[in-house]
């Protein structure tokens, strides 16, 4: 699953900025537009830090706009729109007390959020262990440490390669373990079954332009967990 169907499936889920735009000055007054996003670090080795915003206006997919990330001192990109008014790109990096900034031109408005962020600290997972063989008829206890800097909630991701239902399989949970995959959720017999664990933050003040619910998500992955089911 490369960063782009990985991105779909972390908005999906719920990780996401949500700003409506207040006009001012003589500037023609911004669209209300509904920006979800996040920035995600540590990606598994086959994949790519990546960040990712879907904009909506009125609940219709805007596919025509430019979309522009600035994070810490790099310089400001242009992510591209890649279906369904999601804008994703790789290749990013992030660190605690960077300022991630989002411009979204549309209709010759600009709406225009952001925050400094505190990124969570990355799980380390210590159930199931790296090559261990699991019961996918039985619950699968998944078990991380407590860490220094609680995150706001843990997600759990699994590829649809290694469901029966051939679909990605993926829960948000609390931040204290364990959680679980359910019985009969993963194939039998496979080998090599790739676990993702991210905790994830997030910011609430992104500014004049964004509404007292809007937030910025950020998250951390732990260190890939692969192991395999009995037959």
């Amino acid at each position: 699953m490369g960063y782009r169907n990985f991105a779909g499936a972390v908005l999906a889920a719920g990780l996401l900025l949500t700003s409506t735009g207040c006009g001012g000055g003589g500037d023609p007054a911004p669209p209300d537009l509904e920006v979800k996003g996040f920035v995600v670090n540590n990606m598994p080795p086959s994949f790519t830090n990546v960040v990712a915003f879907s904009v909506m206006d009125g609940g219709v997919p805007v596919t025509d706009a430019t979309v522009t990330v600035q994070i810490g001192a790099g310089a400001p990109t242009t992510i591209p729109h890649v279906g369904g008014g999601t804008y994703t790109s790789g290749g990013f990096s992030i660190s605690s007390g960077d300022d991630v900034m989002v411009q979204v031109v549309n209709s010759g408005a600009t709406v225009t959020v952001g925050a400094t962020v505190q990124m969570p600290e990355p799980p380390t997972v210590t159930n199931p262990t790296g090559g261990s063989t699991q019961d996918s008829d039985a619950d699968i206890a998944v078990v991380w440490n407590a860490m220094s800097f609680v995150p706001v909630y843990v997600q759990l991701l699994v590829s649809g390669t290694y469901t029966r239902s051939s679909t990605e399989w993926t829960t948000i949970v609390g931040v204290t373990p364990p959680a679980y995959i359910p019985a009969a959720t993963l194939l039998a017999g496979t080998s090599d079954v790739e676990l993702q664990v991210v905790s994830v933050n997030h910011e609430t003040n992104l500014g004049a332009q964004a509404e007292g619910t809007s937030y910025l998500q950020v998250g951390e992955f732990a260190d890939l967990v692969v192991f395999n089911t009995q037959p």
